[in-house]
């Protein structure tokens, strides 16, 4: 029963955070009542909202346009499913304010990662709009990190990939680091501390490469092809709750 309310949460977690990704990339309204089509802006019925089962019922387009529908829909939906349920067994036991706690953290991440593969944006709002927030729980006694932690983890994580992009530009003489990726790292040390910043920093970047290289060798594109990092930052971000007793094993 347990297992069915937490993937039942998850898809309907993923069907808001699809729409919230959106709206905040486009600047439209987060209180517009019904939620439409991105081509044809025709508003959708409530069968075609439902998370994962529509996308294949409506065979990928939309209804009344015929318009591709984005794979990101089904994707985030399905992994918002897998890291809800990954989250929830990591924090067992834990209070409800710490699972809401996490579960805003992991949902921010989820947004940036949205938005990052579709525009290579992230929003501050997803990121540097979630730091007080994470200093707030920690305070609060809500995290499984204290307040100096926190904070620490805010300098650090902002302040390491600063230092990257610095030494990057400077040795190849073009931007290497956006700043998105920066802020998205300060919300991650917010949550999970110095620990969790080296975690996303070690995961975002091993990933990220191996990825980069196989998204290379497959579509046969050169060198200068740009990849969003934000989503490599966000899987270490995630890693570093659910699997946060491995990152320690490494440091003491």
């Amino acid at each position: 029963m347990v297992t069915l309310l937490v993937i039942l949460f998850g898809l309907c977690l993923g069907s808001f955070l699809n729409m919230l990704a959106f709206r905040l990339l486009h600047n439209h309204s987060l209180f517009i009542a019904r939620s439409f089509c991105p081509s044809c802006a025709m508003p959708l019925a409530w069968f075609d909202l439902i998370p994962i089962l529509s996308f294949f019922l409506l065979r990928g387009a939309c209804r009344t346009c015929k318009k591709p529908i984005s794979w990101l829909y089904p994707a985030l939906e399905l992994i918002t499913v897998l890291v809800v349920w990954a989250v929830y067994t990591a924090l067992q036991p834990a209070s409800l304010l710490t699972y809401i706690s996490y579960g805003i953290y992991v949902s921010a991440l989820l947004v940036a990662t949205r938005t990052d593969l579709e525009a290579m944006l992230i929003p501050v709002v997803a990121t540097m709009g979630m730091v007080p927030v994470g200093i707030t729980c920690a305070i609060a006694g809500w995290l499984h990190i204290d307040v100096i932690a926190s904070v620490s983890g805010v300098a650090l994580g902002y302040g390491s990939l600063w230092l990257i992009a610095v030494v990057y530009k400077k040795l190849l003489g073009r931007e290497g680091m956006g700043v998105g990726d920066m802020q998205l790292l300060a919300m991650i040390g917010a949550f999970t501390g110095p620990v969790g910043v080296w975690a996303s920093v070690m995961v975002g970047s091993l990933s990220g490469l191996l990825a980069t290289l196989l998204y290379l060798l497959v579509t046969g594109k050169g060198s200068e092809t740009r990849v969003p990092f934000g989503p490599f930052l966000a899987l270490g971000g995630i890693l570093a709750v659910t699997h946060a007793y491995v990152f320690w094993r490494f440091l003491t």
